[in-house]
């Protein structure tokens, strides 16, 4: 799901797309608070806005947080002719849980083992024009090395939100993790990976 924000006012030509994802470690969290983070562009009537909803963890495994923000995309993308976008111009927006999602947009677009088969639109391209990463993990199997002294958060137990999105401890599931790390992520890795 997601919600489409447009200026009340629009302009003669199509609007650049700001997307926002939210966070909440992907177990958490919900689009409408997304809004809150685009509303002061789209009020500037030079931008349109969306706030993409995914499913969490507590209800699905990694990959289908990616194929809910692409199918996102390629909906804008098909749509925008009949909302006034310009589907040239989409550029995505998140933090922490959802600066990870925008990441793995910006890495793996149009690659059809990401993409998924949500949506009418599976045959429109999933590729964004730019990413904005607030805070968002981008290499999973390191966190615990690059993390600061006194941190308390253990990402390499099977309750940790990276392990909980991957569906196991992302130590023993480190092909699985590759798919999910923008750091990682290429197109020829990832389809040999989730084949």
């Amino acid at each position: 799901m997601l919600d489409l924000m447009v200026p009340t006012n629009m302009v003669n030509k199509p609007l650049p797309v700001i997307v926002f994802i939210h966070g909440g470690a992907w177990r958490g969290g919900h689009k409408t608070e997304g809004l809150g983070w685009i509303f002061k562009y789209v009020d500037s009537g030079q931008y349109a806005g969306v706030s993409i909803g995914y499913r969490l963890s507590g209800e699905t495994t990694w990959p289908s947080q990616i194929h809910d923000c692409k199918a996102a995309i390629r909906w804008i993308r098909a749509n925008a002719k009949r909302y006034g976008l310009d589907s040239d111009r989409i550029g995505v927006w998140g933090n922490s849980a959802g600066g990870h999602l925008v990441s793995m947009l910006g890495t793996s677009g149009d690659v059809k083992l990401m993409d998924g088969t949500i949506g009418p639109h599976t045959n429109v391209s999933s590729r964004v024009t730019c990413v904005v990463d607030f805070y968002g993990p981008t290499n999973f199997l390191t966190m615990n090395k690059s993390a600061i002294k006194n941190a308390t958060l253990d990402h390499d137990i099977a309750d940790s939100p990276e392990s909980r999105l991957i569906g196991g401890p992302i130590q023993e599931n480190p092909e699985k993790v590759a798919t999910a790390n923008p750091i990682t992520n290429r197109t020829d890795a990832v389809e040999h990976k989730m084949r």
